[in-house]
Protein backbone atom coordinates (compact mmCIF):
# COMPACT_ATOMS: atom_id res chain seq x y z
CA UNK A 1 0.00 0.00 0.00
CA UNK A 2 1.39 3.43 -0.97
CA UNK A 3 1.67 6.34 1.43
CA UNK A 4 -1.16 8.05 -0.48
CA UNK A 5 -3.45 5.04 -0.01
CA UNK A 6 -2.59 4.94 3.68
CA UNK A 7 -3.29 8.65 4.03
CA UNK A 8 -6.67 8.44 2.28
CA UNK A 9 -7.63 5.40 4.33
CA UNK A 10 -6.64 7.18 7.53
CA UNK A 11 -8.65 10.34 6.89
CA UNK A 12 -11.66 8.30 5.81
CA UNK A 13 -11.54 6.35 9.06
CA UNK A 14 -11.20 9.50 11.15
CA UNK A 15 -14.27 10.87 9.39
CA UNK A 16 -16.24 7.66 10.01
CA UNK A 17 -15.27 7.74 13.69
CA UNK A 18 -16.33 11.38 14.01
CA UNK A 19 -12.88 12.44 15.20
CA UNK A 20 -13.09 15.78 13.44
CA UNK A 21 -10.46 17.57 15.54
CA UNK A 22 -7.92 14.87 14.74
CA UNK A 23 -9.00 14.92 11.11
CA UNK A 24 -8.53 18.70 10.89
CA UNK A 25 -5.04 18.44 12.37
CA UNK A 26 -4.12 15.67 9.93
CA UNK A 27 -5.42 17.55 6.89
CA UNK A 28 -3.63 20.78 7.80
CA UNK A 29 -0.31 19.17 8.71
CA UNK A 30 2.16 20.31 6.00
CA UNK A 31 4.21 17.15 6.53
CA UNK A 32 1.18 15.04 5.57
CA UNK A 33 0.11 16.99 2.49
CA UNK A 34 -0.29 13.92 0.29
CA UNK A 35 -3.21 15.38 -1.66
CA UNK A 36 -1.26 18.32 -3.14
CA UNK A 37 1.74 16.10 -3.80
CA UNK A 38 -0.44 13.69 -5.78
CA UNK A 39 -2.54 16.26 -7.60
CA UNK A 40 -2.53 14.10 -10.76
CA UNK A 41 -4.74 11.60 -8.90
CA UNK A 42 -6.97 14.13 -7.16
CA UNK A 43 -10.07 13.54 -9.31
CA UNK A 44 -10.13 9.83 -8.54
CA UNK A 45 -9.44 10.54 -4.86
CA UNK A 46 -12.27 13.01 -4.32
CA UNK A 47 -14.63 10.70 -6.21
CA UNK A 48 -14.38 8.35 -3.22
CA UNK A 49 -15.53 11.05 -0.77
CA UNK A 50 -19.32 10.96 -0.70
CA UNK A 51 -21.23 13.86 0.81
CA UNK A 52 -22.09 14.78 3.45
CA UNK A 53 -20.27 11.90 5.23
CA UNK A 54 -16.77 12.87 4.08
CA UNK A 55 -17.20 16.66 3.88
CA UNK A 56 -13.83 17.53 5.43
CA UNK A 57 -12.02 15.05 3.18
CA UNK A 58 -13.73 16.46 0.09
CA UNK A 59 -12.97 20.02 1.19
CA UNK A 60 -9.28 19.15 1.57
CA UNK A 61 -9.30 17.65 -1.93
CA UNK A 62 -10.85 20.77 -3.46
CA UNK A 63 -8.38 22.92 -1.54
CA UNK A 64 -5.49 20.88 -2.93
CA UNK A 65 -6.70 21.66 -6.46
CA UNK A 66 -6.36 25.41 -5.81
CA UNK A 67 -2.72 24.95 -4.80
CA UNK A 68 -1.79 23.48 -8.18
CA UNK A 69 -0.08 25.77 -10.75
CA UNK A 70 -3.31 25.89 -12.72
CA UNK A 71 -6.83 24.47 -12.66
CA UNK A 72 -7.32 22.72 -16.04
CA UNK A 73 -11.14 22.74 -16.11
CA UNK A 74 -12.12 25.76 -14.05
CA UNK A 75 -15.83 25.58 -14.86
CA UNK A 76 -15.92 21.97 -13.65
CA UNK A 77 -14.15 23.08 -10.48
CA UNK A 78 -16.77 25.80 -9.93
CA UNK A 79 -19.50 23.17 -10.23
CA UNK A 80 -17.71 20.89 -7.78
CA UNK A 81 -17.33 23.70 -5.23
CA UNK A 82 -20.94 24.83 -5.60
CA UNK A 83 -22.22 21.27 -5.23
CA UNK A 84 -20.03 20.80 -2.18
CA UNK A 85 -21.34 23.96 -0.49
CA UNK A 86 -24.95 22.93 -1.04
CA UNK A 87 -24.61 19.29 0.11
CA UNK A 88 -21.80 19.21 2.70
CA UNK A 89 -22.00 18.91 6.48
CA UNK A 90 -21.84 22.40 8.00
CA UNK A 91 -20.59 20.88 11.25
CA UNK A 92 -17.56 19.38 9.54
CA UNK A 93 -16.77 22.45 7.43
CA UNK A 94 -16.63 24.61 10.55
CA UNK A 95 -13.52 22.67 11.55
CA UNK A 96 -11.75 23.93 8.39
CA UNK A 97 -13.33 27.31 7.52
CA UNK A 98 -10.00 28.62 6.22
CA UNK A 99 -9.95 25.98 3.47
CA UNK A 100 -13.30 27.04 2.04
CA UNK A 101 -12.34 30.72 2.33
CA UNK A 102 -9.04 30.13 0.52
CA UNK A 103 -10.92 28.29 -2.24
CA UNK A 104 -13.27 31.28 -2.57
CA UNK A 105 -10.32 33.69 -2.76
CA UNK A 106 -8.93 31.72 -5.72
CA UNK A 107 -12.33 31.64 -7.42
CA UNK A 108 -12.78 35.40 -6.95
CA UNK A 109 -9.38 36.24 -8.41
CA UNK A 110 -9.88 33.97 -11.41
CA UNK A 111 -13.36 35.32 -12.19
CA UNK A 112 -12.13 38.89 -11.78
CA UNK A 113 -9.42 38.31 -14.36
CA UNK A 114 -11.89 36.62 -16.72
CA UNK A 115 -14.53 39.38 -16.34
CA UNK A 116 -17.07 36.80 -15.13
CA UNK A 117 -17.80 38.24 -11.71
CA UNK A 118 -21.52 37.45 -11.80
CA UNK A 119 -20.82 33.71 -12.00
CA UNK A 120 -19.16 33.67 -8.59
CA UNK A 121 -21.70 35.68 -6.59
CA UNK A 122 -24.16 32.82 -5.85
CA UNK A 123 -21.27 30.55 -4.85
CA UNK A 124 -19.78 33.08 -2.44
CA UNK A 125 -23.18 33.98 -1.04
CA UNK A 126 -23.90 30.34 -0.22
CA UNK A 127 -20.40 29.92 1.24
CA UNK A 128 -20.98 32.84 3.62
CA UNK A 129 -24.33 31.43 4.69
CA UNK A 130 -22.62 28.11 5.37
CA UNK A 131 -19.73 29.50 7.41
CA UNK A 132 -21.02 32.45 9.40
CA UNK A 133 -22.26 31.64 12.89
CA UNK A 134 -24.37 34.77 13.43
CA UNK A 135 -25.74 37.59 11.24
CA UNK A 136 -23.14 40.18 12.27
CA UNK A 137 -20.09 37.96 11.84
CA UNK A 138 -17.50 38.97 9.23
CA UNK A 139 -15.63 36.44 7.10
CA UNK A 140 -12.69 37.12 4.82
CA UNK A 141 -14.87 36.15 1.85
CA UNK A 142 -17.29 39.00 2.49
CA UNK A 143 -14.75 41.26 0.77
CA UNK A 144 -14.63 38.81 -2.17
CA UNK A 145 -18.41 38.94 -2.53
CA UNK A 146 -18.44 42.74 -2.38
CA UNK A 147 -15.71 42.99 -5.02
CA UNK A 148 -17.60 40.73 -7.43
CA UNK A 149 -20.84 42.66 -6.81
CA UNK A 150 -19.04 45.89 -7.66
CA UNK A 151 -17.51 44.48 -10.82
CA UNK A 152 -20.87 43.44 -12.26
CA UNK A 153 -22.96 46.17 -10.58
CA UNK A 154 -25.22 43.62 -8.86
CA UNK A 155 -25.50 45.07 -5.38
CA UNK A 156 -28.40 43.23 -3.72
CA UNK A 157 -26.40 40.19 -2.50
CA UNK A 158 -23.79 42.47 -0.92
CA UNK A 159 -26.37 44.73 0.71
CA UNK A 160 -27.83 41.69 2.49
CA UNK A 161 -24.69 41.76 4.64
CA UNK A 162 -23.64 45.41 4.42
CA UNK A 163 -26.86 46.58 6.05
CA UNK A 164 -26.01 44.52 9.15
CA UNK A 165 -23.40 46.01 11.49
CA UNK A 166 -20.32 43.85 12.11
CA UNK A 167 -20.14 42.59 15.70
CA UNK A 168 -17.67 39.71 15.34
CA UNK A 169 -14.93 38.33 13.09
CA UNK A 170 -14.61 34.66 12.21
CA UNK A 171 -10.94 33.96 12.91
CA UNK A 172 -10.86 31.11 10.37
CA UNK A 173 -8.50 29.13 12.61
CA UNK A 174 -6.06 32.01 12.83
CA UNK A 175 -5.96 32.65 9.08
CA UNK A 176 -7.98 35.88 9.03
CA UNK A 177 -5.96 38.75 7.54
CA UNK A 178 -6.80 42.33 8.57
CA UNK A 179 -6.63 43.20 4.87
CA UNK A 180 -10.02 41.55 4.42
CA UNK A 181 -11.56 43.77 7.10
CA UNK A 182 -10.22 46.86 5.32
CA UNK A 183 -11.46 45.62 1.95
CA UNK A 184 -14.90 44.71 3.31
CA UNK A 185 -15.38 48.28 4.54
CA UNK A 186 -13.72 49.77 1.44
CA UNK A 187 -15.81 47.85 -1.09
CA UNK A 188 -18.87 48.39 1.09
CA UNK A 189 -18.28 52.13 0.97
CA UNK A 190 -17.98 51.97 -2.81
CA UNK A 191 -21.27 50.07 -3.08
CA UNK A 192 -23.09 52.60 -0.90
CA UNK A 193 -21.61 55.41 -3.00
CA UNK A 194 -22.90 53.69 -6.15
CA UNK A 195 -26.44 53.62 -4.76
CA UNK A 196 -26.04 57.20 -3.49
CA UNK A 197 -26.22 56.41 0.22
CA UNK A 198 -23.35 58.80 0.82
CA UNK A 199 -23.62 59.09 4.61
CA UNK A 200 -23.34 55.32 4.92
CA UNK A 201 -20.49 55.31 2.39
CA UNK A 202 -18.59 57.93 4.40
CA UNK A 203 -19.04 55.85 7.55
CA UNK A 204 -17.56 52.78 5.84
CA UNK A 205 -14.58 54.70 4.44
CA UNK A 206 -14.02 56.24 7.88
CA UNK A 207 -13.89 52.74 9.37
CA UNK A 208 -11.10 51.86 6.94
CA UNK A 209 -9.13 54.96 7.89
CA UNK A 210 -9.45 54.45 11.64
CA UNK A 211 -8.50 50.77 11.94
CA UNK A 212 -5.39 50.68 14.21
CA UNK A 213 -2.21 50.63 12.13
CA UNK A 214 1.53 51.05 12.46
CA UNK A 215 2.00 50.66 8.69
CA UNK A 216 -0.27 52.21 6.09
CA UNK A 217 -2.04 50.08 3.52
CA UNK A 218 -2.86 51.47 0.09
CA UNK A 219 -6.44 50.47 0.86
CA UNK A 220 -6.48 53.17 3.55
CA UNK A 221 -5.15 55.82 1.16
CA UNK A 222 -7.75 54.99 -1.49
CA UNK A 223 -10.48 55.01 1.17
CA UNK A 224 -9.45 58.49 2.32
CA UNK A 225 -9.73 59.88 -1.22
CA UNK A 226 -13.30 58.62 -1.52
CA UNK A 227 -14.05 59.62 2.06
CA UNK A 228 -13.36 63.28 1.23
CA UNK A 229 -15.54 63.20 -1.87
CA UNK A 230 -18.56 61.43 -0.39
CA UNK A 231 -18.50 63.76 2.62
CA UNK A 232 -18.69 66.75 0.30
CA UNK A 233 -21.45 65.14 -1.75
CA UNK A 234 -23.47 64.33 1.36
CA UNK A 235 -23.19 67.91 2.63
CA UNK A 236 -20.75 67.25 5.49
CA UNK A 237 -18.65 70.29 4.65
CA UNK A 238 -18.03 71.84 8.06
CA UNK A 239 -15.02 69.77 9.14
CA UNK A 240 -12.17 68.22 7.17
CA UNK A 241 -10.39 66.80 10.22
CA UNK A 242 -9.85 63.07 10.55
CA UNK A 243 -11.42 61.37 13.58
CA UNK A 244 -9.28 61.84 16.69
CA UNK A 245 -8.67 58.08 17.00
CA UNK A 246 -7.01 57.87 13.57
CA UNK A 247 -3.50 56.53 14.06
CA UNK A 248 -0.62 58.98 13.66
CA UNK A 249 0.90 56.71 11.00
CA UNK A 250 -2.23 56.95 8.87
CA UNK A 251 -2.48 60.71 9.35
CA UNK A 252 1.11 61.21 8.20
CA UNK A 253 0.65 58.90 5.21
CA UNK A 254 -2.49 60.71 4.10
CA UNK A 255 -0.73 64.06 4.36
CA UNK A 256 2.25 62.91 2.29
CA UNK A 257 0.56 60.61 -0.24
CA UNK A 258 -2.82 62.16 -1.03
CA UNK A 259 -1.60 65.59 -2.02
CA UNK A 260 -3.52 68.78 -2.65
CA UNK A 261 -5.92 67.17 -5.12
CA UNK A 262 -7.90 65.83 -2.15
CA UNK A 263 -6.76 67.69 0.97
CA UNK A 264 -7.27 71.13 -0.62
CA UNK A 265 -10.49 70.28 -2.44
CA UNK A 266 -12.37 70.59 0.85
CA UNK A 267 -11.23 74.19 1.33
CA UNK A 268 -12.10 75.17 -2.24
CA UNK A 269 -15.53 73.57 -1.87
CA UNK A 270 -16.26 75.64 1.24
CA UNK A 271 -14.59 78.93 0.37
CA UNK A 272 -14.09 79.09 -3.39
CA UNK A 273 -16.18 79.87 -6.44
CA UNK A 274 -17.43 77.45 -9.07
CA UNK A 275 -14.77 78.76 -11.45
CA UNK A 276 -12.04 78.07 -8.91
CA UNK A 277 -13.48 74.62 -8.28
CA UNK A 278 -13.48 73.78 -12.00
CA UNK A 279 -9.95 75.10 -12.50
CA UNK A 280 -8.69 73.03 -9.58
CA UNK A 281 -10.41 69.86 -10.82
CA UNK A 282 -9.14 70.33 -14.37
CA UNK A 283 -5.60 70.81 -13.07
CA UNK A 284 -5.75 67.47 -11.22
CA UNK A 285 -8.00 65.61 -13.67
CA UNK A 286 -5.36 63.03 -14.60
CA UNK A 287 -4.91 62.06 -10.95
CA UNK A 288 -8.66 61.77 -10.42
CA UNK A 289 -8.88 59.60 -13.53
CA UNK A 290 -6.08 57.32 -12.29
CA UNK A 291 -7.93 57.00 -8.99
CA UNK A 292 -11.16 56.26 -10.86
CA UNK A 293 -12.87 59.05 -8.99
CA UNK A 294 -14.08 61.21 -11.88
CA UNK A 295 -17.66 60.06 -11.29
CA UNK A 296 -17.50 61.17 -7.67
CA UNK A 297 -15.84 64.43 -8.72
CA UNK A 298 -18.76 65.14 -11.05
CA UNK A 299 -21.23 64.52 -8.24
CA UNK A 300 -19.13 66.73 -5.95
CA UNK A 301 -19.44 69.53 -8.50
CA UNK A 302 -23.22 69.07 -8.57
CA UNK A 303 -23.26 69.26 -4.78
CA UNK A 304 -21.17 72.46 -4.94
CA UNK A 305 -23.72 74.06 -7.28
CA UNK A 306 -26.68 73.04 -5.13
CA UNK A 307 -25.27 73.64 -1.67
CA UNK A 308 -26.77 77.11 -1.32
CA UNK A 309 -30.29 75.82 -1.98
CA UNK A 310 -32.16 75.16 1.26
CA UNK A 311 -35.43 73.34 1.65
CA UNK A 312 -37.79 73.80 4.55
CA UNK A 313 -38.39 70.72 6.65
CA UNK A 314 -41.94 69.75 7.65
CA UNK A 315 -40.56 68.06 10.80
CA UNK A 316 -41.11 69.73 14.16
CA UNK A 317 -37.86 69.01 15.92
CA UNK A 318 -39.28 69.70 19.37
CA UNK A 319 -42.01 67.07 18.96
CA UNK A 320 -41.89 64.01 21.22
CA UNK A 321 -41.70 61.54 18.34
CA UNK A 322 -38.74 63.39 16.83
CA UNK A 323 -36.90 63.47 20.16
CA UNK A 324 -37.53 59.74 20.56
CA UNK A 325 -36.22 59.11 17.05
CA UNK A 326 -33.06 61.12 17.74
CA UNK A 327 -32.49 59.21 20.97
CA UNK A 328 -32.87 55.85 19.21
CA UNK A 329 -30.45 56.88 16.47
CA UNK A 330 -27.92 58.12 19.03
CA UNK A 331 -28.07 54.87 21.01
CA UNK A 332 -27.68 52.83 17.82
CA UNK A 333 -24.59 54.79 16.76
CA UNK A 334 -23.08 54.50 20.24
CA UNK A 335 -23.54 50.73 20.15
CA UNK A 336 -21.98 50.50 16.70
CA UNK A 337 -19.04 52.62 17.86
CA UNK A 338 -18.53 50.35 20.88
CA UNK A 339 -18.60 47.24 18.67
CA UNK A 340 -16.08 48.75 16.25
CA UNK A 341 -13.69 49.65 19.06
CA UNK A 342 -13.87 46.07 20.35
CA UNK A 343 -13.11 44.73 16.87
CA UNK A 344 -10.14 47.08 16.63
CA UNK A 345 -8.86 45.86 19.99
CA UNK A 346 -9.12 42.22 18.91
CA UNK A 347 -7.38 42.95 15.60
CA UNK A 348 -4.51 44.81 17.26
CA UNK A 349 -3.86 41.76 19.47
CA UNK A 350 -4.02 39.15 16.69
CA UNK A 351 -0.87 37.41 15.50
CA UNK A 352 -1.70 38.09 11.84
CA UNK A 353 -2.03 41.83 12.51
CA UNK A 354 1.21 42.00 14.48
CA UNK A 355 3.09 40.14 11.75
CA UNK A 356 1.65 42.44 9.11
CA UNK A 357 2.64 45.62 10.92
CA UNK A 358 6.22 44.38 11.06
CA UNK A 359 6.51 44.40 7.27
CA UNK A 360 8.95 46.97 6.00
CA UNK A 361 6.80 48.39 3.19
CA UNK A 362 4.73 51.42 4.28
CA UNK A 363 2.41 51.22 1.30
CA UNK A 364 0.96 47.94 0.13
CA UNK A 365 -2.19 45.94 -0.68
CA UNK A 366 -3.77 48.18 -3.28
CA UNK A 367 -7.35 46.95 -3.85
CA UNK A 368 -7.29 44.75 -6.94
CA UNK A 369 -10.49 46.22 -8.31
CA UNK A 370 -8.61 49.49 -8.79
CA UNK A 371 -5.86 47.98 -10.93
Amino acid sequence: MTSLDQFVGNIRQLSIDGKFNDLAQTLTNPNLDHLSKNIQHIDSIIATFTLPEYSMCMLAGLHAITKAPNIPDFDLFLTQVDTFIQTCSAEQVHYLPQYLCEICHVITERLRKENRARVGIPILYRAIELLRREPGQLLSIHSDLYQLCLLCQWFEPALTYLDIDIIDINRENGKFDVKHLLLAYYYGGMIYACIKQFDRAANFFENVITVPATATSAIVIEAYKKYVLVKLISGSTSNNQLPTFTSRTVQQAIKSLCGAQYTELFNIFNNGTLTQFDEFVNHHREQYARDRNLGLIKQTRNAFICMVIFHGSPEKFDANNMLSKLQDETEKRMLTEKQLRELERQISLSKAYIQRTQQSSPYHDRPKILN
